[in-house]
């Protein structure tokens, strides 16, 4: 963003009146969009709404819907939270979308349905308002706590515009997390929240963060490795303590031993193993937006994207399940070498733009290396943007702001114009995911340039 555009922004910005109309007129977009996502969740249909209460565990209709009904993520949640501390936690079905459609399944561990259980006593409707209200004031606290402390100098000052240009480069990703009720932005700010109490050297504090975002989502406990080669013992102390209070402590307060025992005895064999096992044996070649699913496409005939009607075929060359496999390894192999390399050094200046690089870095290892990495995962790519805004706007050779043009005018490019609306549900995933990898990739040959840099001219010591 050119400067002289970015300094009249700032000059409208400091007029009251208009930021007033402004602050108004997106609240009002908001409240609007909040709406649709209300209607999405199916809390406008008595027969949705009917069909969601008949399944709580106290019901005395246990009756399916005949016709297809609309639901998410969040009716899952919300029957998770009133099966809290009910044998059948992992047991229940959701009811089904269409007939002949089995009901989706409860696949978190049973401390999220003891976490969400709170706001389910007061119905399905509420429990959806406060659900989407709670995801909105989680990514408002993300961005602010992103913009002020990953990457930011001390005495540095926060602009505007370096929380809107982050936001605004994720809203594809915050939009699939609020129309399906996901809990990404939860993990989200738990990332976020562990990355800034490292840069405020609190280390434990950022641990117990830490252990609450694996444990809400398995994929977090990919970057586990850049703590242990970062030495950051009272950060790897405060996890440990986080996932015994998750797991144990607090499950064992709420249930007691035995019944917090066979919980978890539940997840594992009813959720754990079998998805485990399935994987195994039949893999979801080509589903998702992870680096693993962009081979799959390029490297075997198959459909580019299971939801779409249309096949689209965009196979380089066919290759074997057991090569596509073994590229796949080598391929995160090599990324984890070079994240490894990048990330080798302790962070000694903790809220300069080394170490926002070196999170950036193992976020997107974190995306690339998962199979499970879907674009509503995408919201943790708020990191690197964040870190990307706080480097562009500080004095930097113009080889620099000229990567970082490029870079802004591909994010926002693919953001936009990868909407299923220009190229169809299939291209625009497609080229979605390109983004996502080409953009991480980039970020790992900035953190390395940048490390050797700081190295040779003697700024990080041995």
């Amino acid at each position: 963003m050119p400067a002289g555009t970015i300094h009249k922004l700032q000059e409208f910005w400091d007029k009251k009146e208009c930021r007033w109309v402004c602050i108004i007129f997106f609240a009002l977009c908001v409240s609007a969009y909040l709406a649709t996502c209300t209607w999405k969740a199916g809390i406008w249909e008595s027969r949705t709404v009917t069909a969601i209460e008949n399944s709580v565990p106290d019901a005395q209709d246990k009756s399916k819907p005949e016709k297809k009904i609309k639901l998410n993520d969040s009716a899952v949640f919300y029957l998770a939270g009133r099966y809290a501390f009910s044998e059948e936690l992992y047991s229940f079905e959701a009811p089904p979308t269409a007939p002949g459609r089995p009901g989706r399944d409860f696949l978190y561990p049973p401390f999220f349905a003891m976490l969400v259980w709170p706001i389910t006593v007061f119905g399905f409707r509420p429990f959806i308002v406060i659900w989407l209200l709670e995801n909105l004031a989680l990514v408002i606290l993300s961005v602010w706590l992103a913009a002020k402390f990953i990457g930011r100098r001390e005495n540095e000052p926060v602009k505007w515009w370096m929380w809107l240009l982050p936001l605004l480069l994720t809203l594809r990703a915050f939009d699939a997390n609020f129309r399906q009720g996901q809990a990404n932005v939860l993990t989200l700010f738990f990332l976020v929240a562990a990355f800034a109490a490292i840069t405020c050297r609190r280390e434990f504090l950022g641990g117990l963060a830490y252990a609450v975002a694996c444990i809400l989502k398995i994929t977090p406990i990919l970057i586990l490795p850049y703590f242990l080669l970062k030495r950051q013992w009272f950060f790897l102390l405060g996890w440990l303590v986080g996932i015994m209070c998750t797991v144990i402590v607090i499950p064992s307060l709420l249930l007691g031993p035995g019944k917090a025992y066979q919980r978890h005895a539940d997840f594992y064999n009813k959720i754990v193993d079998p998805f485990v096992t399935k994987a195994g044996q039949n893999p979801r070649e080509g589903a998702g937006q992870s680096l693993h699913a962009a081979v799959d496409r390029f490297l075997s005939p198959i459909d580019a994207s299971r939801h779409d009607d249309t096949v689209l075929r965009l196979n380089v060359v066919s290759l074997s399940r057991k090569a596509r496999y073994a590229i796949k390894i080598i391929l995160v192999v090599l990324i984890a070498a070079v994240t490894g390399f990048v990330c080798r050094r302790k962070p000694s200046e903790n809220r300069e733009l080394l170490l926002a690089l070196e999170f950036a870095a193992i976020v997107a290892f974190m995306l690339m290396a998962s199979p499970l990495s879907r674009k509503a995962s995408f919201v943790v790519m708020l990191v690197p943007y964040v870190a990307a805004v706080h480097y562009f706007s500080r004095s930097q050779p113009g080889g620099c702001r000229i990567f970082f043009t490029i870079v802004f005018a591909f994010s926002v490019f693919t953001h936009t114009f990868t909407a299923p609306f220009w190229f169809g549900k299939t291209v625009g995933t497609y080229l979605l995911a390109c983004s996502i990898m080409f953009f991480g990739t980039l970020f790992l040959w900035l953190g390395f340039s940048i490390t050797l840099n700081k190295e040779h001219s003697g700024q990080i010591e041995n």
